[in-house]
């Protein structure tokens, strides 16, 4: 389950956070030990893909709170935002992905790179050659299928 959540810090600032729990009523008792000062906006389902997803949309959104990756800016458009359907944040992901995956590690297999690599299938016929984001995944993508093809003649199969 993915919550929305708001955090009062000094000077009477929130913030909103982002985030995914299997048992919702268990991190809200946690959050009282780390931050007593809490409310719980609201819940949508959805699992750690999801979540960065929403993450991904809203910094995309250009809502992000700084440098860190769960919160947000405490604002009516986040909340809006925040129940948005997958096809519209993907939609826009996707327009915005020069912006959220530009020297990004494709190595490591995290959620992140699988939305990227799962609408980058769904938007295969566009013209992608000319786009940093695209030409970094290709790159990358070609030294792993190199790598497959020496193991196999190290392997004697071709």
């Amino acid at each position: 389950m993915l919550y929305l959540l708001r955090s009062f810090g000094r000077g009477g600032r929130s913030w909103l956070k982002v985030g995914y729990t299997g048992d919702l009523k268990k991190r809200e008792r946690s959050y009282l030990t780390e931050n007593p000062g809490h409310e719980l906006i609201g819940t949508r389902r959805g699992d750690l893909t999801e979540e960065t997803r929403t993450h991904l949309y809203l910094s995309a959104c250009r809502l992000k709170a700084g440098f860190l990756e769960e919160w947000f800016i405490d604002c009516p458009e986040t909340i809006y935002r925040f129940h948005h359907s997958i096809g519209k944040m993907n939609r826009w992901i996707w327009k915005e992905r020069n912006f959220l995956f530009t020297a990004f590690d494709f190595s490591r297999r995290t959620p992140k790179v699988r939305i990227y690599e799962d609408l980058r299938f769904q938007h295969r016929y566009e013209n992608l050659g000319t786009l940093l984001v695209d030409k970094e995944w290709k790159s990358w993508n070609l030294k792993k299928e190199i790598e497959a093809r020496k193991k196999l003649i190290e392997d004697g199969y071709l």
